[in-house]
């Protein structure tokens, strides 16, 4: 079965429509036309201090004075809290993320400092959990951010189909935060749920399945089966070749979208 195409562009209202973000707009609405697809319009709401109504209505009109019509939308991020709380919370107990207690004071001391040695200006991981280190003590009133625990080796890499190949060293990646001190997650938590969310219907049990096993190498076999045929909930089997890597495995499959609940079993 080959998944149907869905593209879609996300602006945020933080402003009027960007040139650059009009340019990706028209790329992304013909391709999905091309292949009789779907463009999908969604709204990056969550920097609240800055969004506002008037830019999102400036937004919607300017995609119809452009005659970039969509099939689904304006999907708005601040209305799905509860979708990544949920990916936020598993996160968190898996240990992909961490909560962090720095005050923006502390942060601009630390990248100070940096400065001046001459390092490049980033997170120093401070409250990032590690085998044997002690964290500091909770300061009293601190509301806390939760960072994402980027691995601290290797690289990310993946083939461009313009620019070709790239490679980035993982330490070159800080530990971005995604959710702030006021409980909103940022754009780099939401982009990608949203994203996964937008590719994959509920109830499509291929486009799962085959998405599970193309991001996990070590998973020999997805299977799964419908609870209830009047439903779209989805009880997924995967059976992992290397045990070693069966917590890597459970990340993946939790953050897929319509997956409510994961448990293990070991054979």
């Amino acid at each position: 079965m080959t998944t149907p195409i869905r593209t879609r562009i996300a602006p945020s209202p933080t402003g009027f429509l960007h040139l650059g973000t009009a340019r990706t707009a028209l790329y992304s609405w013909a391709f999905a036309r091309h292949h009789g697809g779907e463009f999908v319009l969604r709204i990056e709401d969550t920097d609240v201090a800055r969004s506002t109504q008037d830019s999102v209505d400036q937004i919607i009109a300017a995609m119809g004075w452009l005659g970039l019509s969509y099939d689904e939308g304006p999907v708005y991020q601040m209305q799905r809290l509860e979708r990544y709380q949920a990916v936020v919370e598993g996160m968190l107990a898996d240990g992909s993320a961490y909560l962090c207690y720095c005050t923006p004071d502390d942060l601009e001391k630390m990248k100070a400092g940096q400065e001046a040695r001459g390092e490049k200006r980033r997170y120093d991981g401070t409250w990032r959990p590690l085998p044997g280190k002690t964290l500091p003590p909770v300061p009293a009133g601190v509301k806390p951010v939760v960072r994402f625990a980027n691995p601290a080796d290797g690289d990310v890499r993946w083939d461009d189909l313009v620019k070709g190949p790239i490679t980035i060293g993982n330490k070159e990646i800080d530990d971005l935060i995604i959710v702030r001190d006021d409980g909103v997650p940022t754009r780099a938590l939401c982009s990608t749920p949203g994203r996964n969310d937008s590719a994959l219907r509920p109830g499509d049990r291929a486009a799962v399945a085959s998405s599970i096993a193309e991001t996990e190498t070590n998973i020999d076999q997805v299977s799964l089966e419908e609870r209830d045929v009047n439903s779209s909930s989805l009880k997924f089997q995967v059976q992992v070749r290397d045990r070693k890597h069966l917590a890597r495995v459970i990340r993946t499959v939790r953050r897929m979208p319509d997956v409510q609940r994961v448990s293990r079993t070991l054979a």
